[in-house]
């Protein structure tokens, strides 16, 4: 019977507990609030630095999307000028698609021509470039970028690094 309870007795600390001395004036448990305080102070910063991160990048891109923009309408101004005054070297009265020519060259429109331009008023600059590039290439082997018009196709395809501006920067 006190077999038992010597057993029991035995199971008890083997070390004494440990204790802190303050030293400090704050009082007990300030440290931790401090603690968790500087914490959620570094979280929202990390928090606010991924944001700025983000935003940051966003605005890239739209700046990037303008620029391009831009670009790509300033190259289908130049393939429009281009693709007329080469279509009047060889007597074309009117172009391919009312987006060939610049509007302030194209003739007079009719009433059918209206109708035509209402449905292919919703291509796009890059599809409308694309599409007089194909044109100035196959019919005239003259690049808008390289801004050359070559003896021929085998020329073209020699000299000319390809059919977009893309292709011309790298």
């Amino acid at each position: 019977m006190f077999d038992d309870v010597h057993v029991i007795t035995d199971v008890g600390r083997s070390e004494p507990i440990t204790f802190e001395v303050k030293t400090g004036r704050c009082g007990l448990g300030r440290q931790s609030e401090v603690k968790r305080k500087i914490q959620a102070q570094q979280e929202n910063l990390l928090k606010r630095q991924r944001m700025l991160d983000s935003m940051k990048k966003d605005y890239i891109a739209s700046k990037s999307s303008q620029f391009d923009d831009l670009s790509a309408k300033r190259d289908l101004c130049k393939s429009q000028k281009v693709c007329e005054q080469l279509d009047s070297q060889q007597s074309v009265g009117k172009p391919g698609k009312w987006y060939f020519w610049p509007e302030v060259v194209l003739p007079l429109a009719t009433d059918d021509d209206l109708d035509q331009d209402e449905e292919e008023d919703d291509v796009e600059i890059d599809d409308k470039l694309n599409e007089i590039t194909e044109y100035l290439r196959s019919n005239y082997c003259y690049c808008v970028w390289c801004a050359i018009q070559f003896e021929d196709e085998e020329d073209m395809i020699s000299n000319c690094p390809g059919g977009t501006s893309q292709a011309h920067n790298d």
